[in-house]
């Protein structure tokens, strides 16, 4: 079975669209309901670093955040993951 290569042109096109994310979005503010939202950016500049989006998973709940500079509701622990990640840097 042939899978498709990634490429560097394949990786900074943005694949999640504005439905899916919110979709994806909704799934990690139910799992994780319990726990208050931040405001997470990520700056264009880290696109080289993580791509055109940045993947979080915690316990099996994933969120894909655009690495383009805006900023992207996120349920608290997947806001520090994130922060950890780009301060590893």
């Amino acid at each position: 079975m042939a899978t498709k290569a990634t490429t560097s042109k394949s990786v900074n096109q943005v694949e999640t669209s504005g439905a899916q994310l919110k979709k994806e979005l909704d799934a990690a503010k139910k799992a994780f309901s319990d726990a208050p939202t931040k405001t997470l950016t990520i700056p264009a500049v880290f696109k080289k670093t993580f791509g055109s989006e940045m993947f979080i998973g915690i316990n099996g709940v994933f969120v894909n955040v655009p690495v383009d500079g805006k900023g992207y509701e996120v349920p608290e622990p997947f806001y520090e993951h994130a922060m950890q990640a780009i301060n590893s840097l």
